[in-house]
């Protein structure tokens, strides 16, 4: 293949690239969690030519294939360019919603029940707009690890060591907003030690010399 060739087929691709890239918005406004699709325009209207999405700041608004989707409380600007360096862009706004908002501000309130030797029931009343809720535990000196996600109101843990002080907390948590995860704060803590079942004595006979006394037997 000669050199003339190649410029040949280089200038023949090039008289398809197109001269203006524009898009339908040049501003967009977005709930978190929502999303907008974008659409760009060549002329010549015949072109073709690959865009190239782009977002400024992922952790506002991410972009794939045009789509626009809120992920923070903030403003960035989507870029759409191609090969032969044509450049749109859009700034974009995302924003709460009172909803959010209030979900974030606030904490579901806890409550802790030893149920034996071995098990403690965490409690809380449903919280607005929840999905989920993450429990945590802690001891005295210890730092916070998560026991578990679940979506009802209560968690049971049966892996408390007798005597041994814990402190429970919960947050909530909603997908009710689209593509993300929103947490409330945390709640107030609550502490609890568990123990041993109290001993029944169930009988004492003397003999001449020496008693035999029984009681119940308990877990743990």
């Amino acid at each position: 293949v000669s050199q003339w060739d190649v410029d040949d087929v280089l200038a023949e691709l090039e008289s398809y690239f197109p001269d203006s890239l524009t898009l339908n918005k040049n501003k967009l406004s977005l709930d978190i969690g929502k999303s907008e699709k974008l659409s760009h325009t060549f002329l010549p209207e015949k072109s073709l030519a690959t865009v190239f999405w782009s977002s400024d700041n992922n952790a506002v608004a991410t972009v794939k294939n045009g789509v626009v989707t809120g992920t923070g409380k903030g403003t960035t600007k989507i870029h759409a360019t191609t090969i032969n360096g044509l450049e749109a862009t859009c700034s974009v706004t995302v924003k709460e919603t009172p909803e959010m908002t209030a979900f974030k501000a606030s904490a579901p309130t806890i409550s802790v029940k030893a149920l034996s030797y071995n098990s403690v029931k965490a409690s809380w009343k449903s919280y607005k707009n929840a999905t989920s809720y993450d429990v945590y535990r802690r001891t005295a000196n210890g730092s916070w690890k998560k026991l578990k996600s679940v979506k009802s109101t209560s968690y049971t843990d049966e892996t408390a060591t007798t005597g041994t002080t814990y402190y429970y907390k919960v947050k909530a948590k909603s997908s009710k907003w689209g593509s993300i995860t929103i947490y409330s704060k945390d709640s107030s803590s609550k502490k609890i030690a568990t123990k041993l079942g109290q001993v029944t004595l169930k009988s004492v006979s003397a003999g001449k010399k020496c008693a035999t006394i029984k009681w119940n037997s308990i877990k743990g």
